[in-house]
């Protein structure tokens, strides 16, 4: 009896020091190096993915049982880095004839570092992007960005989607339950007046010209690939 209160007794302490190994994805500034976010045992890939988003380079971990977002547990889930790579700034879409994929897994720091010097890629992260498969994880992810950040506003694109512009975390963050998807990103270097992904549509955060911000993100294309059709479009990939 007495061992089975000292179980009872330590549960709770071993569950608190789970939950402090695993990463609060909440919390991150979305500047940290993409070593430190990182468990080498999990399985994950790095590459290029035009559906998730096609300008940067992208990790994606299998299973988010190591991560969590402000208290809530996404073992299960599937967690995305994303990593500025000026080596993918190009118009991808059209040139790999849409949805892309080109992915390898990694084992460790010294492969991780040779991936990123191949791609031109930064060795931080500027933003992080949550599946959300269920109806009610996507209630209590909304119910936390809520609860810190008010209401957010309604994309147009998409018929459930919301976004916030948080300027003071210097942070774009987009509820795409439509997709499935919570994405949120450092602004820092990106622009502060427009935003396009396949799941959200553009967003026009006031005073958006398209043709410029399409020209930034397409300035490695080569001269021959001159199409930005498919960026010009307004509606999220998919909606009605």
């Amino acid at each position: 009896m007495k061992k089975l209160l000292l179980l009872f007794a330590y549960l709770p302490l071993v569950l608190s020091c789970k939950n402090q190994n695993r990463i609060d994805l909440s919390q991150l500034q979305l500047n940290e190096t993409v070593e430190s976010l990182i468990n080498f045992d999990d399985a994950k890939t790095i590459g290029v993915e035009t559906v998730e988003y096609p300008f940067c380079l992208m990790i994606e971990i299998s299973d988010g049982a190591n991560y969590t977002f402000d208290g809530i547990d996404l073992t299960g889930q599937k967690v995305f880095f994303q990593i500025n790579s000026e080596l993918l700034k190009t118009d991808s879409l059209t040139q790999q004839g849409g949805g892309h994929i080109d992915v390898q897994s990694f084992k460790d720091k010294n492969e991780l570092a040779d991936i990123l010097q191949k791609y031109q890629a930064a060795n931080t992260v500027y933003g992080t992007r949550i599946e959300m498969k269920t109806e009610s994880l996507k209630k209590q992810i909304l119910a936390k960005l809520e609860s810190k950040y008010g209401k957010g506003t309604q994309n147009p694109n998409t018929d459930n989607g919301i976004y916030w512009n948080v300027k003071k975390e210097h942070k774009y963050i987009f509820f795409a339950p439509d997709y499935d998807r919570l994405i949120i990103l450092n602004n820092t270097d990106l622009s502060k007046t427009c935003y396009w992904d396949i799941m959200n549509g553009t967003i026009d955060f006031g005073g958006c010209n398209q043709e410029v911000y399409t020209q930034e993100l397409l300035k490695n294309t080569k001269p021959k690939k001159e199409s930005t059709d498919k960026l010009t479009v307004h509606q999220a990939y998919g909606a009605h």
